[in-house]
């Protein structure tokens, strides 16, 4: 349901809707959407992303305080994200300028707005971001850190 209400609130905009068919069956009878089938995680997403102004997210519930993979698969593919604020978020990036984020659903139609609007800035964060992730971010990074931790743990 909280995807749902998140997705409600983009419907002026004509979004794009990518994922299961069952989007078909929460959205039967609305307007201001289109539907397009699952993609391909590594065939598919890298091509896709890049082709939107804006990319949205809206985490699982399930996830808790945590991101999800497309924090980090959109910028470094080149495109630009509005995710909803996760706990940990700011503990991985800068607010504004390597992340935008959302903390209630009525934010989102005014932060979609404005960054539609606002190409430069799109790619300013878009690239902030990237550069974070490859510095910071990459499944290199998180083994070096698991390492160490079990390091200090079994040592």
């Amino acid at each position: 349901m909280y995807r749902l209400n998140c997705v409600l609130h983009i419907l002026d905009f004509n979004p794009l809707i990518v994922g299961d068919p069952g989007w078909n069956d929460l959205l039967a009878g609305r307007e201001g959407w289109r539907y397009h089938p699952e993609l391909s995680y590594y065939d598919d997403l890298p091509d896709f992303y890049p082709a939107s102004a804006v990319n949205f997210n809206c985490t699982s519930r399930q996830m808790k305080g945590a991101v999800n993979q497309r924090v980090f698969d959109v910028p470094c593919c080149g495109a630009f994200l509005i995710t909803d604020h996760r706990a940990q978020v700011e503990n991985l990036f800068e607010p504004e300028r390597e992340i935008v984020f959302y903390r209630t659903e009525d934010e989102i139609p005014a932060l979609v707005d404005m960054y539609l609007n606002a190409p430069d800035r799109r790619e300013s964060v878009t690239r902030a971001a990237r550069k974070r992730i490859l510095a910071e971010h990459t499944y290199d990074h998180r083994m070096v850190t698991l390492m160490e931790a079990m390091r200090e743990t079994f040592a």
